[in-house]
């Protein structure tokens, strides 16, 4: 799902602001310029203010890409309302919505 919504990442090596372009339940890819390491567990703090809510959640994640277009993440654990508060942003943003599959 596309979100073109600003995150905050704060990894241990730095806190970064960025774009987060796709996300889904497992992960997500946002653009910057990040120093971070290839294949690195990381604890991540993300901060989103979209049109419905300002949602914050926490996340394990695993470094599974890293280019000059961004960085893509796999959570690898979180809450449970970690994973309420993900799980809404992804409903709320989604183009046809669950509750629109007339």
């Amino acid at each position: 799902m596309n979100l073109d919504q600003i995150a905050q990442l704060n990894f241990t090596t730095g806190k970064y602001e960025c774009i987060i372009k796709d996300a889904s339940l497992s992960g997500m890819l946002v653009t910057g310029h990040f120093a971070l390491v290839l294949d690195k567990f990381c604890p991540v703090y993300i901060e989103v203010n979209c049109r419905t809510s300002n949602l914050r959640f926490g996340a394990s994640a695993r470094v599974v890409r890293a280019d000059e277009n961004g960085l893509a993440i796999e959570f690898t654990s979180m809450a449970h309302d970690s994973y309420v508060a993900l799980q809404t942003l992804l409903l709320y943003n989604a183009i046809r919505p669950l509750w629109d599959r007339g």
